[in-house]
C-alpha cells in the first residue's frame, strides 16, 4: 500500500518549495502553545520586565556616571542610584532566569504531549500503513525530531519575543530624547532581521538535507545490526561497513554545510551590528563634541545601543537553532496527517461477539498498489465455536482475510458482520480485547519471559502461566533455564529458536480471555510431532471459541471442522477435512 508520504511533497529535502505550507507549519507550531497559556503569559510577561529593566539599568547608570564624573557628587551621593542600579540588575537577572526556566517547562510539555500523540496515530494507523515507513526513520522522528522542537520553543520563541519587545521599548524611551539617535536605530534594525532571512532561507534547504541524511543514517545503521549474522555469513561485513561508512560521511558532510552557513550567519550579524553601534556611537560623538547634546543621554543611549542590537543578534543564533526543529515538526505533522485505513466508533457500547456467528458478504479488497483485488467477492459464515482452517498459496489472501478481520484495513466492498453487527460500527479496542492473535513471524520484546506472556493477560497469575506454557509446549524449556519465567529473551526473541518463540506467542494467545483465535501460521517453525500436538492443542481451547487457523501443514488439518481454500483472492473450496487431503492428495498424484 502506498503511504501518503511517498506520494506528497517532502517538505523535509524541500522546505523551501511552498511557503504557505511553511506558514502552516508556524501555525501548527504555534497551536501547541494553547495547552500552556500560563507559562506563556509568564514568558512574555517576564520578557516585558526584563525590557523595562534594560532602560531602566542604562538610565541610572548614566545619571551615576554624569553625577560623579561631570557633577562632584561622591559615590556616597549616588549611594542610592547604585544600590537601585543593583536592585535592577539582580532582578534582571532573576527575570532572565524565569523566562528560561519558564520556556523549558513548555518545551518539555509539548514535548511530552506530541511524543504521546504521535506514538497514538502510530497506534491508530496499525501495521498496514507503518509498513509502508522505515522503522528507524520514524523512530528518529519520534525521538529526535520530537526532541529538536527543544530550541525551537525554549530558545527561539522566547527570543523572539525579546527581539520584539526589547527594540521597540528602547525606540519608544530614545525617540523622545533624541530623533536622531532614534531614526538611526529604526533605520538599521531591520538590516539584522533581513540578513538573518536571507542567510537563513540559503540554510533551510541543507537543514532539510542534514534531516533526511540523518534518517538514512538510522535506517542503514538499524539495518546492518539487524543483518549482522546474515553479512557475516556471506562474507560481506567489509564491503557494507563501507557502505555504512559512506551514510556516516554523508551526515557529517551534510551538518558542516550546516554549520558553514551557521557560523557566516552570525559572522554577518555581529558584523551588521557592530557596525551599526559604531554610526550610533559616531553621531552621538560628534554632536557631544560640538556642544549639540547633553552628556547624560548620549551615555544613556550609547549603553542602550548594544542591548537594543544584542536581541535582534541572538536572535540570528536562534534562528539557525530552530531550522532542525522545523524539519522535524514538518515530518511529524506529515505523519500526523496519515489518516488511519480503519474509522473508529468510540460511542458504540460494548458488545459481546461469544456465541456470534462471523460473516463476510461479497467482501473485496483492493490495493493502490496492485492491479488484481487482494481479496475479490468472498462470502461465508463460520458459526460460533467453529475450528476453520485457511489454506492457499502465497499470494492467495489469507493474510489480508485476517488484517480484515483484525480491523487494521477496511474492505473496498461488502460488508463484515458478527451477530449480525457490521464491524464498521463497532469500537475497535473493544473488538480487539475479544481476538487472541499468533503472527507467523511473532514479535517478541527485549524483556522477560514473563513480561512477554502478560502481554496476553497482564493480570494473569502463576498458575494460569503455567498452564498456558504447558499447552503451548514451552514448559519443558522454562524448567532448564535457571530464572524460570523471569529469563530476559533478547531482542526479538533471540535467545530462542524459532520454534520457541513460536510456542511463546501460542502461550501469549492461550492467556488471553479471547472469543476468537486467529493463528496465522502457528505451526510454523515447529517440528512435525509439535505439529500434532497443536491439533490437540486447539482440541482443547473451549467449544465456545472460535478459532480460524492459516496452515500449510495437513498433518494438524484433522483439529478442524472445515477447510476454506482460496487462491488469487477468491474463495476456491469451503471443505471438510477429509476432503481437503483427498484434493490435496489426487493433486499430488496428477
Amino acid at each position: 500500500m502506498i503511504s501518503p508520504a511517498e506520494t506528497a511533497p517532502d517538505p523535509v529535502t524541500h522546505p523551501a518549495s511552498n511557503r504557505q505550507a511553511e506558514n502552516s507549519l508556524y501555525h501548527w507550531l504555534a497551536t501547541r502553545l494553547i495547552g500552556n497559556r500560563l507559562a506563556v503569559s509568564l514568558t512574555i510577561l517576564s520578557n516585558l520586565l526584563a525590557a523595562a529593566a534594560v532602560i531602566v539599568q542604562a538610565d541610572i547608570t548614566s545619571r551615576v556616571i554624569a553625577g560623579v564624573f561631570l557633577g562632584g557628587h561622591s559615590l556616597t551621593d549616588e549611594s542610592g542610584r547604585l544600590a537601585l542600579l543593583l536592585a535592577v540588575m539582580a532582578a534582571r537577572a532573576l527575570l532572565t532566569f524565569g523566562n528560561e526556566v519558564s520556556a523549558h517547562v513548555v518545551a518539555r510539555r509539548i514535548k511530552t504531549s506530541l511524543r504521546l500523540e504521535l506514538f497514538d496515530h502510530l497506534f491508530k494507523l496499525g501495521p498496514s500503513v507503518t509498513q509502508n515507513e522505515q522503522t528507524a526513520g520514524l523512530t528518529t522522528t519520534a525521538l529526535a525530531g520530537v526532541e529538536s522542537l527543544e530550541a525551537y520553543y525554549s530558545q527561539f520563541l522566547p527570543q523572539l519575543i525579546l527581539a520584539a519587545l526589547i527594540p521597540l521599548a528602547v525606540l519608544l524611551f530614545v525617540f523622545p530624547r533624541d530623533l536622531l539617535s532614534g531614526a538611526v536605530l529604526l533605520v538599521t534594525a531591520p538590516l539584522l532581521p533581513l540578513f538573518m532571512i536571507l542567510i537563513g532561507r540559503a540554510s533551510e534547504r541543507l537543514t532539510g538535507h542534514r534531516w533526511a541524511a540523518l534518517g538514512r543514517l538510522s535506517h542503514f545503521f538499524l539495518d546492518t545490526l539487524q543483518g549482522l549474522t546474515t553479512l557475516k555469513l556471506f562474507g560481506q561485513s567489509r564491503g557494507w561497513s563501507k557502505k555504512l561508512e559512506d551514510a556516516g560521511e554523508r551526515y557529517r558532510a551534510a551538518t558542516m554545510n550546516v554549520l558553514r552557513v551557521t557560523f557566516l550567519s552570525a559572522l554577518a550579524l555581529e558584523l551588521l551590528a557592530t557596525l551599526s553601534t559604531a554610526v550610533v556611537a559616531v553621531e552621538i560623538g560628534l554632536r557631544l563634541l560640538y556642544g549639540k547634546l547633553d552628556y547624560q543621554p548620549a551615555l544613556m543611549i550609547l549603553l542602550l545601543a548594544p542591548e537594543f542590537y544584542l536581541p535582534l543578534r541572538l536572535l540570528g543564533q536562534r534562528f539557525h537553532a530552530s531550522r532542525s526543529g522545523l524539519s522535524a515538526a514538518a515530518r511529524i505533522v506529515e505523519i500526523l496527517a496519515l489518516n488511519p485505513p480503519v474509522e473508529d466508533n468510540p460511542i458504540n457500547p460494548v458488545y459481546s461477539f461469544k456465541s456470534a456467528a462471523i460473516e463476510f458478504r461479497s467482501v473485496t479488497v483492493n490495493y493502490p498498489e496492485r492491479i488484481r483485488p487482494a481479496l475479490q467477492d468472498v462470502s461465508f459464515e463460520i458459526a460460533p465455536g467453529e475450528r476453520v482452517a485457511i489454506v492457499g498459496e502465497s499470494g492467495a489472501g489469507k493474510s489480508t482475510l485476517f488484517n480484515v478481520l483484525l480491523r487494521f484495513i477496511q474492505p473496498s466492498n461488502g460488508h463484515i458482520t458478527a451477530g449480525g453487527i457490521d464491524l464498521t460500527t463497532t469500537h475497535i479496542a473493544t473488538w480487539r480485547s475479544r481476538i487472541a492473535w499468533v503472527s507467523q513471524k511473532p514479535f517478541l520484546f527485549n524483556a522477560s519471559l514473563d513480561e512477554n506472556l502478560k502481554l496476553g493477560n497482564p493480570s494473569a497469575g502463576n498458575s494460569d502461566l503455567e498452564q498456558a506454557c504447558r499447552k503451548a509446549g514451552l514448559a519443558e524449556l522454562i524448567s532448564t533455564l535457571p530464572e524460570g519465567l523471569d529469563t530476559p529473551i533478547g531482542e526479538g526473541g533471540l535467545r530462542l529458536s524459532g520454534g520457541q518463540a513460536q510456542r511463546l506467542a501460542l502461550a501469549r494467545a492461550f492467556l488471553k480471555p479471547a472469543d476468537l483465535y486467529l493463528l496465522d501460521e502457528a505451526a510454523a517453525g515447529l517440528d512435525p510431532a509439535a505439529v500434532l500436538e497443536l491439533g490437540e492443542t486447539l482440541a482443547n481451547i473451549p467449544s465456545n471459541t472460535t478459532v480460524l487457523a492459516i496452515t500449510h501443514h495437513p498433518g494438524g488439518i484433522s483439529a478442524f471442522n472445515r477447510v476454506l481454500s482460496f487462491s488469487d483472492g477468491r474463495l476456491t473450496g469451503d471443505l471438510t477435512p477429509a476432503e481437503y487431503l483427498r484434493v490435496r492428495k489426487a493433486g499430488r498424484h496428477e
